[in-house]
């Protein structure tokens, strides 16, 4: 399990809760997470929001998270029954779908 803990610093940290309990910092250096999802390959993403700037970040199992998609306002982060991203704003809900080519 993945769990983020608002804080009144300019960063928060991304938490894993083993199945024994144990909790360990996955990613210390978030700018404020506001969503977290997991796609259907079971990958993490993240979405933060920063003094203005906001991303969709993919963490990966061991090193840093990348940067996936940048856009103002990002919120939150979901993924529908058909493989489909959605990516929320402040105002508006995008949903994205991979291309073929």
């Amino acid at each position: 399990m993945y769990v983020t803990g608002p804080t009144l610093s300019s960063y928060d940290s991304l938490y894993r809760i083993l199945p024994n309990g144990e909790v360990t910092v996955r990613y210390a250096r978030f700018g404020r997470p506001q969503g977290l999802a997991f796609d259907a390959s079971g990958a993490l993403y993240v979405v933060e929001a920063l003094a203005g700037s906001s991303g969709l970040y993919r963490v990966p199992p061991e090193g840093d998270p990348q940067l996936t998609l940048a856009g103002p306002g990002l919120v939150g982060v979901a993924f529908d029954g058909r493989g489909g991203l959605v990516v929320a704003s402040n105002d508006t809900a995008y949903r994205l779908t991979r291309s073929s080519s």
